[in-house]
């Protein structure tokens, strides 16, 4: 069998430079592939050959804590999380993420928060609940508002009017009907009970899985109570009618006013079976 001359060429007739390769090029003539960057390794694609930087560990991960996994597209870097989180898989197909530790096995909490300043709101989100992993979002409020106002939940972010907050309150002995239509958020402390003194309320927002009428609504069932001069139990019950498969976010809003210093919220997540 024959080669070819060119091929058999001398080093010194093609390499220039100090780590130098020499190749054959698509004619089988030798020619020069220069020296790649520090690090860098030979990397044949089928037909030729070139330098290319792997990803490594190193390479990937910029800060203590980080965890090195496996994503669709290679490695990948998931970024230290807070303190207590552990690593959580989301099943084949997915990438793992950092969740908190459910303190009951079925409860996890997603959220805690004590007001240092007088807050309008306060936004929990990457909440990730849907009907196939979660049930339900709880939302335990114990607040002081600065003025009178209203006090409201919002979901996803959701400011159009498309949530209906029906129920009651009682007040010094009277039985009043809550009736709020087309409104930007649910009613989960009236302005008539809360005002300026202290109250506590437990909100369970659910989302509904079973098909025709109403799939998918979202839905907050509401307990709370005030207490000082305008005290008073009420329990509000609450729909959206805009289809949501997901609740991301869940905001608690001070309608007009603030929350007092020392206010505050968790917000728990509630796995199904």
């Amino acid at each position: 069998m024959g080669y070819n001359g060119n091929l058999n060429a001398r080093a010194t007739d093609v390499i220039t430079t100090e780590g130098d390769l020499r190749r054959g090029d698509s004619s089988g003539n030798a020619e020069r592939l220069a020296i790649g960057s520090a690090n860098q390794v030979l990397q044949s694609n089928g037909t030729t050959e070139s330098w290319a930087t792997l990803s490594t560990a190193d390479s990937v991960l910029t800060t203590q804590g980080d965890v090195l996994y496996e994503s669709a597209s290679g490695l990948a870097r998931l970024g230290q999380s807070t303190d207590g989180f552990v690593l959580t898989t989301k099943g084949a197909g997915a990438n793992p993420v950092w969740a908190s530790v459910g303190g009951g096995g079925a409860w996890s909490v997603i959220g805690n928060y004590k007001s240092t300043s007088l807050d309008a709101s306060k936004t929990f989100s990457s909440l990730a609940v849907d009907f196939d992993d979660y049930s339900e979002v709880v939302v335990v409020c114990d607040m002081a508002n600065t003025a009178n106002c209203d006090v409201e939940i919002r979901i996803n972010a959701i400011s159009s009017t498309k949530y209906f907050t029906d129920g009651w309150q009682i007040k010094d002995g009277t039985d009043t009907i809550i009736d709020r239509n087309s409104n930007t958020a649910w009613v989960i402390m009236p302005s008539a009970l809360g005002q300026n003194n202290t109250w506590t309320c437990i909100n369970h927002i659910q989302l509904s899985g079973v098909t025709g009428g109403g799939d998918n609504n979202p839905k907050c069932n509401t307990v709370g109570r005030a207490e000082g001069l305008n005290g008073g139990a009420y329990m509000v019950t609450s729909g959206l009618r805009s289809v949501e498969t997901n609740i991301d976010s869940v905001e608690v809003i001070a309608n007009g006013t603030t929350f007092q210093v020392g206010s505050r919220i968790t917000v728990y997540k509630v796995a199904r079976a």
